[in-house]
């Protein structure tokens, strides 16, 4: 009977040890599916917002570029205007040994 019971208890402890090598398993398995899901969730936020900064950075540059150009076109206006209005101050008298000057370079080719 010591025998019978050795074997007994020897399969009973055979049985536990497989029950518990199932049950970690399973334990491990979930857990796997768990970090599965929570990398998959990862890569697409990471992948989102990629797309947002890339889009924020094209908006970023197009107002940027918008408003180089608008600044230009001030400056350019600014400009024009300066010159408009100094061409309009600008007076220039002829005397007669400038005009004199004037017609000896302009007729000098033909001589």
């Amino acid at each position: 009977m010591d025998q019978s019971s050795d074997q007994e208890h020897y399969i009973k402890s055979l049985v536990q040890i497989k029950e518990i090598e199932e049950r970690v398993q399973k334990e491990i398995d979930e857990r796997k599916m768990q970090v599965h899901s929570e990398i998959k969730s990862l890569e697409e936020g990471l992948t989102d917002s990629i797309k947002a900064a890339e889009a924020d950075g094209r908006k970023l540059v197009e107002s940027s570029i918008q408003s180089a150009r608008e600044k230009a076109e001030l400056e350019a206006k600014k400009i024009i205007s300066e010159a408009e209005n100094k061409s309009k101050t600008i007076s220039f008298k002829f005397d007669p040994s400038m005009v004199k000057e004037i017609f000896e370079i302009i007729f000098s080719d033909t001589k």
